[in-house]
């Protein structure tokens, strides 16, 4: 007589620049949720919750209801959701909904929704009388696997976006699939998919043949595979950004600079697609320049098809997309350069020679001409 199997629930502890993250991983995760808060803390005092407008209430209410029980006095925030929660205006909101609230460095900030909530909440807590404990409950594979060790940065306007950085503070975080969309194909999973192929890469070897062993799992959504992968995932994006090294910390961006310049050249197009072609983009200059091994190049191009990470399609110069690539870095940096893989496990920002990135640009935009 078969007996059924229980799906898989990991704990574990996660580097941070500043500390560490107690990371639960699983179907089911959200069960102990409130008797791990209640240690959170000194001693349960007051709470606030600050959430996405598109989390489900009754998720919202359960979690308050799992914080009352063990003492807890809970006050709600909501937020926008994605891009717009991650800016200093929404930032400086809930500040002032934690000062209503009499919050203090001893009590307790929990984030839940997407990622945009996620790091807003990092860059808050982080600030707030000296730092609040933070727990976050991710409510897709995105704020998952990127929000919990590498908040995105806030936009303070317009002309300023993705200014205002900070490291990952959270204490713990409760990723349960249970309350995670079904749906393998929903843009936030597939971006989640994506990022496990920048960090496999940047890691080593064995990390890219497991997410290679397990990708139908993971693009079929099998609960217990996902629930290893992220794991695994964060848990390596979290010692490379707590790395004494600042080209190792760097590592973790590979991909993200390229997505980023082109959400700005055209725009509409999915996220998950432009950081897929951020890391083919890099992968082939990279060979150019002989630096990454031609198989390398194809086993990572490879391995994005098998987990269903598509294409762009768009209508653009090399000179407009150069351009957009280079504002991009000078945002934040005076020199111009690109994260690229000299070898999978060796992620490195790079100079690049100026006609070989515009051959190579030029290539792109005719590859992905309508």
């Amino acid at each position: 007589m078969s007996q059924e199997v229980e799906p898989t629930q990991i704990r574990q502890w996660v580097s941070l620049p500043q500390g560490s993250l107690a990371l639960r991983v699983g179907s089911g995760a959200l069960s102990a949720f409130g008797a791990e808060m209640r240690t959170a803390v000194g001693h349960p005092q007051k709470c606030v919750i600050a959430h996405s407008a598109s989390a489900a209430e009754d998720i919202v209410e359960l979690l308050k209801r799992d914080l009352t029980t063990v003492g807890f006095m809970v006050e709600k925030c909501e937020l926008p959701d994605g891009d717009e929660a991650a800016t200093l205006n929404v930032a400086s909101a809930l500040f002032s909904a934690l000062a209503e609230a009499q919050l203090t460095g001893d009590d307790l900030l929990l984030a839940v929704g997407d990622s945009g909530v996620m790091s807003v909440a990092a860059f808050v807590a982080q600030s707030w009388c000296g730092g609040v404990s933070l727990s976050l409950v991710p409510l897709d594979l995105e704020a998952a696997v990127l929000s919990s060790v590498q908040p995105r940065a806030l936009t303070v306007s317009p002309v300023q976006p993705r200014t205002v950085t900070c490291p990952g503070v959270a204490r713990f975080c409760f990723v349960d699939l249970d309350v995670m969309p079904v749906d393998q194909d929903d843009e936030h999973a597939q971006f989640a998919r994506a990022l496990m192929v920048t960090t496999a890469m940047a890691e080593n070897v064995t990390e890219f043949s497991h997410v290679w062993d397990t990708a139908e799992d993971l693009r079929e959504g099998n609960a217990d595979a996902l629930a290893e992968q992220i794991a695994s995932t964060v848990k390596v994006r979290g010692r490379l950004t707590s790395s004494t090294a600042i080209a190792i910390r760097q590592s973790v961006n590979y991909g993200l600079d390229f997505m980023y310049a082109m959400e700005q050249l055209v725009p509409n197009q999915p996220r998950s697609a432009l950081l897929a072609d951020g890391l083919r983009f890099a992968a082939r200059i990279s060979v150019a320049k002989g630096d990454l091994d031609i198989d390398d190049m194809l086993a990572q191009d490879e391995l994005l098809e098998k987990l269903g990470i598509g294409s762009v399609t768009c209508d653009s110069s090399a000179e407009h997309m150069i351009a957009a690539l280079k504002a991009e870095c000078f945002r934040s940096t005076n020199r111009f350069m690109i994260v690229l893989p000299l070898d999978i496990s060796r992620v490195r920002l790079s100079s690049i020679d100026e006609t070989l990135l515009f051959e190579h640009a030029c290539a792109w935009c005719e590859a992905h001409r309508p």
